[in-house]
């Protein structure tokens, strides 16, 4: 028996597989989970619980491609009874009109190389965005770059792992969601450069990050702090809103 068996069983409908890139984008659901336990699985963060007659399972393995289909690959490999799958978290806006705080619904995922893959949208009573969403392998750091991503594509916001869950999502004959809260507006830029700041796997190396902050401390410590707030409040409205939503 794996950990956490015992939770899945009492489930008689659906079993989601929720992929984001960092435990604490899971914070939310984890926290109004009316059971959950952690997984001994070969990634960052693995957990399976329920959430009323609804089973999910949560991965977290990093930001960007790669690490998003090793987390997607190891849940679906030792999980086959998965429903659907979701790529949760966090998103950064290309429309002028999200703004931080907003939840974002993805009807498409289209990547750089031109895939474009089908997402459908939750039913839920809390309200919510829903438009195109772009999925690139890198941070969208300026708001020049957010602007470009939005006139190639005609994308309304922006991350980093979604395209590859599709895929996975695709290859299984499984449904796909994209359920996303917006961390950062469409005019700003970040003075911390985060691309700079990953590691040879792709993780974001916390030692990089505060260096980058060092070099203009009086704008890049006050980002960080920012940005963390950001997230866990972002954290607790996307778990609010997976608690209550349909798919």
């Amino acid at each position: 028996m794996v950990p956490g068996e015992r939770v899945l069983q009492a489930v008689n409908r659906e079993i989601w597989l929720l992929v984001a890139a960092d435990q604490r984008e899971l914070a939310g659901i984890l926290d109004r989970a009316t059971a959950w336990k952690r997984l001994r699985w070969p990634l960052d963060f693995a957990a399976e619980g329920a959430v009323g007659d609804c089973g999910f399972i949560c991965a977290a393995n990093g930001p960007g491609f790669r690490l998003a289909g090793e987390a997607a690959d190891a849940a679906l490999k030792r999980q086959p009874s998965v429903s659907r799958l979701v790529s949760v978290g966090l998103c950064g806006a290309l429309h002028p009109d999200l703004r931080v705080g907003d939840v974002f619904a993805a009807i498409a995922v289209v990547d750089e190389d031109g895939n474009s893959f089908c997402a459908e949208p939750p039913r839920a009573a809390r309200p919510f965005h829903q438009g195109v969403l772009v999925s690139i392998d890198h941070v969208a750091q300026t708001a020049a770059e957010r602007q470009e991503l939005r006139r190639k594509y005609s994308a309304d916001a922006v991350e980093m792992e979604a395209a590859a869950v599709a895929a996975r999502a695709r290859s299984a004959g499984l449904p796909f969601h994209c359920v996303r809260v917006v961390s950062d507006a469409a005019e700003e830029t970040f003075r911390i450069d985060l691309n700079a700041a990953r590691s040879s796997d792709g993780r974001f190396c916390p030692r990089k990050v505060v260096l980058s902050a060092l070099r203009k401390p009086w704008v890049g410590f006050p980002e960080l702090l920012r940005f963390s707030r950001v997230s866990r409040r972002a954290a607790s409205r996307l778990g609010d809103f997976l608690a209550e939503c349909q798919f």
